[in-house]
């Protein structure tokens, strides 16, 4: 029987740590891309979990935005409501313009450029909002829905 319980205590401990590491695997990559045609570029792709917006934050203390022309692109479907809206608080905050785009690597370039299409959907919809400027691609897409919480939809 301890051998028994030892095996459910290990597996359990595996099933917390591979929570733990899909979760991270799943929040948003942000990146400082450089400068490109004046204008320096951010980038935010993945899904937008809780905690987003502080590392966000803490990518634009680290490299500070100076003067105009800063711009994020998103790439992302969407996530956390909450993060989005706070993503969106930021990028008004350091005057920062919005783009969907995702950003790939030009063999002649030395800085990503934008992919011809892209998606920013639901809490990345609601922060691209925040922009001081925004612009969408002729083949990216920007969605918006009406948010639920799940736990009101259990109750109803």
């Amino acid at each position: 029987m301890p051998d028994s319980s030892k095996r459910i205590s290990y597996s359990l401990i595996a099933l917390m740590v591979s929570l733990l590491c899909s979760q991270e695997a799943l929040s948003a990559d942000f990146r400082y891309a450089g400068i490109s045609a004046k204008r320096a570029v951010y980038a935010i792709e993945g899904e937008i979990v809780e905690g987003d917006a502080a590392k966000f934050e803490l990518l634009l203390q680290e490299i500070p935005p100076v003067g105009e022309n800063y711009e994020v692109y998103l790439h992302s479907p969407g996530g956390r409501l909450t993060e989005g809206i706070k993503l969106g608080l930021l990028f008004r905050k350091y005057g920062l313009w919005t783009s969907v785009g995702q950003l790939v690597k030009d063999d002649n370039s030395r800085l990503p450029i934008p992919a011809d299409s892209a998606l920013c959907a639901s809490a990345c919809a609601i922060a691209f909002l925040g922009g001081k400027n925004r612009s969408l691609g002729e083949n990216d897409k920007l969605g918006f829905h009406q948010f639920f919480d799940s736990n009101g939809l259990e109750k109803t």
